[in-house]
Protein backbone atom coordinates (compact mmCIF):
# COMPACT_ATOMS: atom_id res chain seq x y z
CA UNK A 1 0.00 0.00 0.00
CA UNK A 2 2.91 2.15 0.83
CA UNK A 3 3.76 3.10 -3.09
CA UNK A 4 -0.10 3.37 -4.22
CA UNK A 5 -0.33 6.00 -1.30
CA UNK A 6 2.60 8.11 -2.01
CA UNK A 7 1.96 7.63 -6.15
CA UNK A 8 -1.55 9.19 -4.90
CA UNK A 9 -0.04 11.90 -3.17
CA UNK A 10 -0.18 11.03 0.43
CA UNK A 11 2.54 11.13 2.87
CA UNK A 12 2.91 7.73 4.14
CA UNK A 13 5.54 5.76 6.10
CA UNK A 14 5.75 2.41 7.76
CA UNK A 15 7.33 1.29 11.09
CA UNK A 16 7.60 -2.63 11.07
CA UNK A 17 8.51 -2.95 14.29
CA UNK A 18 10.06 -6.46 14.36
CA UNK A 19 12.72 -5.12 11.82
CA UNK A 20 13.37 -2.15 14.20
CA UNK A 21 14.08 -4.31 16.65
CA UNK A 22 16.90 -5.89 15.21
CA UNK A 23 18.10 -2.66 13.89
CA UNK A 24 17.67 -1.53 17.30
CA UNK A 25 19.87 -4.10 19.09
CA UNK A 26 22.54 -3.81 16.16
CA UNK A 27 23.12 -0.16 16.78
CA UNK A 28 23.41 -0.87 20.47
CA UNK A 29 26.20 -3.57 20.07
CA UNK A 30 24.43 -6.44 20.20
CA UNK A 31 23.19 -7.92 16.79
CA UNK A 32 20.36 -10.62 16.76
CA UNK A 33 20.68 -13.40 14.79
CA UNK A 34 17.60 -13.46 12.63
CA UNK A 35 14.99 -16.03 14.05
CA UNK A 36 16.93 -15.57 17.85
CA UNK A 37 14.85 -12.87 19.10
CA UNK A 38 12.14 -14.31 20.71
CA UNK A 39 14.65 -16.34 22.57
CA UNK A 40 15.86 -13.15 24.47
CA UNK A 41 14.80 -13.05 28.11
CA UNK A 42 11.76 -11.38 28.67
CA UNK A 43 12.95 -8.16 30.68
CA UNK A 44 15.09 -7.84 27.17
CA UNK A 45 12.79 -8.39 24.65
CA UNK A 46 10.51 -6.05 26.39
CA UNK A 47 12.94 -3.21 26.66
CA UNK A 48 14.22 -3.68 23.42
CA UNK A 49 10.37 -3.58 21.73
CA UNK A 50 9.51 -0.08 24.58
CA UNK A 51 12.88 1.31 22.80
CA UNK A 52 10.93 1.42 19.19
CA UNK A 53 8.06 2.12 20.23
CA UNK A 54 9.55 5.44 22.13
CA UNK A 55 11.18 5.70 18.69
CA UNK A 56 7.78 5.61 16.80
CA UNK A 57 5.92 7.75 19.37
CA UNK A 58 9.16 10.69 18.71
CA UNK A 59 8.57 10.18 14.52
CA UNK A 60 5.41 9.35 14.15
CA UNK A 61 4.51 13.32 12.79
CA UNK A 62 7.25 13.15 10.40
CA UNK A 63 4.77 12.25 8.09
CA UNK A 64 0.88 12.59 8.02
CA UNK A 65 0.23 8.94 8.09
CA UNK A 66 1.96 6.11 9.74
CA UNK A 67 1.54 2.48 9.46
CA UNK A 68 2.53 0.30 12.26
CA UNK A 69 3.44 -3.41 11.24
CA UNK A 70 3.67 -5.83 14.09
CA UNK A 71 2.36 -9.15 15.18
CA UNK A 72 -0.69 -8.95 18.27
CA UNK A 73 1.02 -12.06 19.90
CA UNK A 74 3.46 -14.86 19.14
CA UNK A 75 3.71 -18.72 19.82
CA UNK A 76 7.32 -19.78 20.46
CA UNK A 77 8.35 -23.42 21.42
CA UNK A 78 4.58 -24.11 22.71
CA UNK A 79 3.34 -20.97 24.40
CA UNK A 80 1.84 -17.70 23.53
CA UNK A 81 2.99 -14.31 24.11
CA UNK A 82 2.70 -10.59 23.66
CA UNK A 83 4.07 -9.28 20.38
CA UNK A 84 2.70 -5.60 21.61
CA UNK A 85 3.05 -3.39 25.10
CA UNK A 86 -0.70 -2.76 25.22
CA UNK A 87 0.36 0.22 27.12
CA UNK A 88 0.99 1.53 23.62
CA UNK A 89 -2.60 1.29 22.72
CA UNK A 90 -3.78 4.78 24.37
CA UNK A 91 -0.37 6.49 23.46
CA UNK A 92 -0.28 5.93 19.77
CA UNK A 93 -3.91 6.07 19.78
CA UNK A 94 -4.60 4.30 15.86
CA UNK A 95 -7.65 5.29 13.71
CA UNK A 96 -8.02 1.86 12.31
CA UNK A 97 -6.82 -1.73 12.84
CA UNK A 98 -6.16 -4.38 10.20
CA UNK A 99 -5.51 -7.69 10.22
CA UNK A 100 -3.53 -9.18 7.08
CA UNK A 101 -4.41 -13.10 6.76
CA UNK A 102 -2.39 -15.80 4.39
CA UNK A 103 -3.58 -19.54 3.51
CA UNK A 104 -2.10 -21.47 5.92
CA UNK A 105 0.49 -23.73 4.42
CA UNK A 106 1.84 -20.24 2.21
CA UNK A 107 2.42 -19.25 6.50
CA UNK A 108 3.93 -22.27 6.74
CA UNK A 109 5.91 -22.26 3.62
CA UNK A 110 7.48 -18.90 4.59
CA UNK A 111 8.14 -19.89 8.20
CA UNK A 112 10.29 -22.89 6.86
CA UNK A 113 12.59 -20.68 4.56
CA UNK A 114 13.62 -19.02 7.91
CA UNK A 115 16.49 -20.58 10.19
CA UNK A 116 15.00 -19.54 13.22
CA UNK A 117 11.82 -20.77 12.22
CA UNK A 118 12.23 -23.91 10.90
CA UNK A 119 10.33 -27.15 11.63
CA UNK A 120 9.14 -25.03 15.19
CA UNK A 121 4.86 -25.20 14.18
CA UNK A 122 2.86 -27.85 13.01
CA UNK A 123 0.07 -26.69 10.89
CA UNK A 124 -2.40 -26.67 13.72
CA UNK A 125 -0.56 -24.70 15.69
CA UNK A 126 -0.17 -22.26 12.79
CA UNK A 127 -3.89 -22.00 12.48
CA UNK A 128 -4.10 -21.47 16.60
CA UNK A 129 -1.74 -18.78 16.27
CA UNK A 130 -3.30 -16.88 12.98
CA UNK A 131 -6.39 -16.83 15.22
CA UNK A 132 -5.11 -15.81 18.30
CA UNK A 133 -3.38 -12.65 16.55
CA UNK A 134 -6.45 -11.91 14.65
CA UNK A 135 -8.52 -11.94 17.99
CA UNK A 136 -6.32 -10.21 19.65
CA UNK A 137 -5.96 -7.48 16.89
CA UNK A 138 -9.93 -7.10 17.18
CA UNK A 139 -10.00 -6.80 21.06
CA UNK A 140 -7.36 -3.56 20.65
CA UNK A 141 -9.99 -2.43 18.13
CA UNK A 142 -13.32 -3.12 20.27
CA UNK A 143 -11.12 -1.62 23.57
CA UNK A 144 -10.64 1.62 21.41
CA UNK A 145 -13.70 1.65 19.34
CA UNK A 146 -12.12 1.60 16.52
CA UNK A 147 -12.63 -0.08 13.31
CA UNK A 148 -11.17 -3.40 12.45
CA UNK A 149 -10.83 -5.02 9.01
CA UNK A 150 -9.65 -8.36 8.00
CA UNK A 151 -7.86 -8.46 5.37
CA UNK A 152 -5.56 -10.94 2.81
CA UNK A 153 -2.37 -11.06 1.65
CA UNK A 154 -3.43 -11.80 -1.89
CA UNK A 155 -5.49 -8.70 -2.01
CA UNK A 156 -4.90 -5.77 -4.31
CA UNK A 157 -3.09 -3.04 -1.92
CA UNK A 158 -6.16 -0.89 -3.02
CA UNK A 159 -8.51 -2.68 -0.66
CA UNK A 160 -6.62 -1.26 2.52
CA UNK A 161 -6.10 2.23 0.86
CA UNK A 162 -9.52 2.47 -0.10
CA UNK A 163 -10.91 1.38 3.48
CA UNK A 164 -8.30 3.69 5.29
CA UNK A 165 -8.43 6.68 3.02
CA UNK A 166 -11.85 6.61 1.64
CA UNK A 167 -13.98 6.40 4.72
CA UNK A 168 -17.00 6.78 2.79
CA UNK A 169 -16.52 3.40 0.70
CA UNK A 170 -19.02 0.56 0.73
CA UNK A 171 -17.74 -2.64 1.04
CA UNK A 172 -19.08 -6.16 -0.39
CA UNK A 173 -18.96 -9.74 0.59
CA UNK A 174 -18.94 -11.95 -2.59
CA UNK A 175 -20.41 -15.06 -2.29
CA UNK A 176 -20.42 -17.86 -5.18
CA UNK A 177 -20.01 -21.57 -5.22
CA UNK A 178 -16.58 -23.31 -4.96
CA UNK A 179 -16.33 -26.62 -3.75
CA UNK A 180 -17.80 -27.48 -6.92
CA UNK A 181 -16.73 -24.98 -9.72
CA UNK A 182 -14.81 -25.46 -12.55
CA UNK A 183 -11.43 -23.51 -13.32
CA UNK A 184 -13.09 -21.78 -16.09
CA UNK A 185 -15.70 -20.58 -13.57
CA UNK A 186 -13.19 -19.45 -10.97
CA UNK A 187 -11.65 -17.50 -13.84
CA UNK A 188 -14.86 -15.84 -14.75
CA UNK A 189 -16.06 -15.12 -11.07
CA UNK A 190 -12.63 -13.41 -10.81
CA UNK A 191 -13.56 -11.24 -13.77
CA UNK A 192 -16.87 -10.03 -12.81
CA UNK A 193 -14.82 -9.56 -9.03
CA UNK A 194 -12.24 -7.29 -10.82
CA UNK A 195 -15.45 -4.94 -12.48
CA UNK A 196 -16.83 -5.00 -9.36
CA UNK A 197 -13.84 -3.39 -7.68
CA UNK A 198 -13.31 -0.99 -9.61
CA UNK A 199 -16.28 1.03 -7.93
CA UNK A 200 -16.38 -0.46 -4.39
CA UNK A 201 -14.06 -2.72 -2.22
CA UNK A 202 -14.69 -7.04 -2.41
CA UNK A 203 -14.14 -9.29 0.48
CA UNK A 204 -13.13 -12.78 -1.57
CA UNK A 205 -13.26 -15.75 0.57
CA UNK A 206 -11.38 -17.49 -1.43
CA UNK A 207 -8.06 -14.98 -1.17
CA UNK A 208 -7.54 -18.06 1.64
CA UNK A 209 -7.21 -21.05 0.06
CA UNK A 210 -7.07 -23.47 3.22
CA UNK A 211 -9.74 -26.19 2.05
CA UNK A 212 -8.80 -26.06 -1.47
CA UNK A 213 -5.52 -27.51 -0.62
CA UNK A 214 -7.12 -29.86 2.58
CA UNK A 215 -8.92 -31.49 -0.81
CA UNK A 216 -5.80 -31.76 -3.10
CA UNK A 217 -4.37 -33.76 0.13
CA UNK A 218 -7.38 -36.38 -0.26
CA UNK A 219 -6.70 -36.74 -3.40
CA UNK A 220 -3.12 -37.48 -3.29
CA UNK A 221 -3.56 -39.50 -0.11
CA UNK A 222 -5.59 -41.56 -2.76
CA UNK A 223 -2.65 -41.97 -4.88
CA UNK A 224 -0.93 -43.50 -2.14
CA UNK A 225 1.15 -40.20 -1.50
CA UNK A 226 2.08 -39.64 1.93
CA UNK A 227 3.57 -35.39 1.56
CA UNK A 228 1.60 -33.18 -0.78
CA UNK A 229 3.76 -29.94 -2.34
CA UNK A 230 2.10 -26.84 -2.15
CA UNK A 231 3.16 -23.43 -3.80
CA UNK A 232 3.65 -20.09 -2.17
CA UNK A 233 5.04 -16.72 -3.06
CA UNK A 234 7.62 -14.98 -1.37
CA UNK A 235 9.10 -11.72 -2.31
CA UNK A 236 7.83 -12.61 -5.75
CA UNK A 237 9.47 -15.21 -6.22
CA UNK A 238 7.55 -19.28 -6.28
CA UNK A 239 8.32 -21.95 -3.89
CA UNK A 240 7.26 -24.34 -2.67
CA UNK A 241 6.44 -26.15 0.95
CA UNK A 242 6.52 -30.22 1.46
CA UNK A 243 3.46 -30.99 3.83
CA UNK A 244 2.56 -34.66 5.43
CA UNK A 245 -1.13 -35.31 4.60
CA UNK A 246 -1.06 -36.91 8.34
CA UNK A 247 -0.49 -33.03 9.34
CA UNK A 248 -3.26 -31.83 7.16
CA UNK A 249 -5.41 -34.59 8.36
CA UNK A 250 -5.04 -33.41 12.24
CA UNK A 251 -5.53 -29.69 11.23
CA UNK A 252 -8.75 -30.68 8.97
CA UNK A 253 -11.53 -29.58 11.42
CA UNK A 254 -9.80 -26.58 12.79
CA UNK A 255 -8.89 -25.65 8.20
CA UNK A 256 -13.42 -26.08 8.25
CA UNK A 257 -14.62 -24.49 11.17
CA UNK A 258 -12.28 -21.55 10.49
CA UNK A 259 -13.17 -20.89 6.71
CA UNK A 260 -16.78 -20.52 8.04
CA UNK A 261 -15.80 -18.25 11.01
CA UNK A 262 -13.74 -16.06 8.59
CA UNK A 263 -16.30 -16.14 5.80
CA UNK A 264 -18.74 -15.06 8.39
CA UNK A 265 -16.84 -12.48 9.82
CA UNK A 266 -15.95 -10.53 6.07
CA UNK A 267 -19.61 -10.67 6.09
CA UNK A 268 -19.97 -9.00 9.69
CA UNK A 269 -17.62 -6.08 7.88
CA UNK A 270 -19.46 -5.59 4.88
CA UNK A 271 -22.08 -3.33 3.72
CA UNK A 272 -23.74 -5.91 1.89
CA UNK A 273 -23.00 -9.22 0.24
CA UNK A 274 -22.98 -9.62 -3.62
CA UNK A 275 -23.79 -13.62 -4.77
CA UNK A 276 -22.69 -15.02 -8.32
CA UNK A 277 -24.65 -17.85 -8.64
CA UNK A 278 -23.59 -18.10 -11.81
CA UNK A 279 -24.95 -21.82 -12.35
CA UNK A 280 -28.42 -22.55 -10.88
CA UNK A 281 -28.17 -26.07 -11.46
CA UNK A 282 -25.31 -26.35 -8.82
CA UNK A 283 -26.70 -26.54 -5.02
CA UNK A 284 -24.10 -24.95 -2.75
CA UNK A 285 -24.39 -25.25 0.55
CA UNK A 286 -22.32 -22.70 1.51
CA UNK A 287 -23.77 -19.86 -0.51
CA UNK A 288 -27.33 -20.66 0.89
CA UNK A 289 -25.87 -20.48 3.95
CA UNK A 290 -24.03 -17.10 3.59
CA UNK A 291 -26.90 -15.63 2.27
CA UNK A 292 -29.28 -16.53 5.18
CA UNK A 293 -26.03 -15.42 7.71
CA UNK A 294 -26.32 -11.96 5.69
CA UNK A 295 -30.13 -11.62 5.80
CA UNK A 296 -30.50 -12.50 9.34
CA UNK A 297 -27.93 -9.99 10.17
CA UNK A 298 -29.65 -7.51 8.57
CA UNK A 299 -27.29 -7.18 4.86
CA UNK A 300 -28.71 -6.63 1.57
CA UNK A 301 -28.06 -9.57 -0.61
CA UNK A 302 -27.73 -8.83 -4.38
CA UNK A 303 -28.14 -11.77 -6.98
CA UNK A 304 -27.19 -12.84 -9.61
CA UNK A 305 -29.28 -15.73 -10.60
CA UNK A 306 -29.12 -16.09 -14.38
CA UNK A 307 -32.80 -16.98 -14.70
CA UNK A 308 -35.71 -15.41 -13.57
CA UNK A 309 -37.43 -17.73 -11.86
CA UNK A 310 -35.92 -19.74 -8.07
CA UNK A 311 -36.99 -21.76 -5.40
CA UNK A 312 -38.91 -19.05 -2.91
CA UNK A 313 -36.44 -20.34 -0.16
CA UNK A 314 -34.01 -18.70 -2.16
CA UNK A 315 -36.07 -15.42 -3.10
CA UNK A 316 -36.78 -14.95 0.67
CA UNK A 317 -33.57 -14.23 1.58
CA UNK A 318 -32.56 -11.31 -1.42
CA UNK A 319 -32.74 -7.90 -1.63
CA UNK A 320 -32.66 -7.78 -5.59
CA UNK A 321 -32.37 -10.36 -7.94
CA UNK A 322 -30.33 -9.41 -11.03
CA UNK A 323 -30.70 -11.80 -14.13
CA UNK A 324 -27.36 -10.35 -15.82
CA UNK A 325 -23.86 -9.36 -14.03
CA UNK A 326 -23.92 -6.40 -16.06
CA UNK A 327 -27.18 -5.61 -14.74
CA UNK A 328 -25.67 -5.67 -10.96
CA UNK A 329 -22.26 -3.71 -11.93
CA UNK A 330 -24.34 -1.05 -12.84
CA UNK A 331 -26.46 -1.05 -9.67
CA UNK A 332 -23.02 -1.07 -7.78
CA UNK A 333 -22.12 1.87 -9.49
CA UNK A 334 -25.06 4.18 -8.25
CA UNK A 335 -24.30 2.47 -5.05
CA UNK A 336 -20.98 3.74 -4.85
CA UNK A 337 -21.89 6.74 -6.32
CA UNK A 338 -24.68 7.47 -2.90
CA UNK A 339 -27.57 7.10 -5.55
CA UNK A 340 -29.52 4.47 -3.92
Amino acid sequence: MEDLARKKGFDLQIKNVGQMMYQKAKEGGFPIEEGKILDLPQFTLRSLRWSVFEDILRTIDDAEHTVIETHACFRWKKYIFDGFDYSYLSKLNPDIYFNVMDTIFSIKGRLELQKGWRGKHSILELLIWRDEDMALTRTFAEVQNKDFYLLFYSDPPESMFRIAFERDIKKAYLSYPISFATPEQVKEVEAFRDELRKEIVIFDPLSIRDISWQSAAQAMEKQGKSEIAIPFNVDGRDEHVQISIKEMYEARDFLKDQTVNTDFKLIDQSDFIIVDYYDPSIHSPGVNSEMQYAHDNGKDVYLYWPESKMSPFLERNITRHFTTQEDLIEFIKTISLGET
